[in-house]
């Protein structure tokens, strides 16, 4: 594998949690004392001293000792974009859920007003997970009071056959 994207995988990594994304976000106004940020944030010192020390393994933060403070800032201020691109990107994704959602009503007030029958739109596996919370994965195995939850939803807003099961 190309050296390039182990580099990217270990940064997007380094971001993949809620703590430190709200950090570089706190970092990304200005130099922040760790004392200043400890109360911030849920959890003790050494907890927030790991996601520290992730976030500047990967150099997207610094650090500067002062006495006995030690200060922090972001080594890489072009981070903060990846949280435009981010945010983007769920702007697209709920404008495409609202879409699909208003096309399914749309539908079902087209049948009910022609008395007729259409076919309706389907919705992807991936969005089906998304809605449904597929909370059996590894076995693929539900339930019978999860899949009548299922059921229930789907019967709110999807159509049960697009799904493909």
């Amino acid at each position: 594998m190309n050296e390039i994207y182990l580099a990217r995988a270990r940064i997007m990594k380094a971001l993949a949690s809620p703590v430190r994304l709200m950090m570089v976000e706190a970092l990304g106004r200005e130099e922040r004392c760790l004392c200043e940020l400890q109360p911030l944030f849920r959890g003790n010192k050494s907890t927030l001293s790991r996601h520290i020390a992730a976030l500047r393994n990967v150099g997207i933060i610094r650090q500067r000792r002062e006495g006995t403070r030690i200060y922090l800032s972001l080594a890489t201020p072009c981070i903060l974009r990846v949280f435009d691109c981010v945010l983007g990107v769920l702007r697209a994704e709920a404008k495409r859920h609202r879409q699909l959602a208003a096309g399914h009503r749309g539908a079902s007030r087209e049948r009910r007003e022609k008395g007729r029958s259409f076919v309706q739109p389907t919705v992807s596996r991936l969005t089906y997970r998304k809605v449904m919370g597929d909370t059996h994965r590894q076995t693929g195995r539900s339930s019978t009071s999860t899949r009548a939850a299922r059921s229930r939803k789907l019967n709110a807003g999807f159509v049960k056959h697009s799904v493909g099961r």
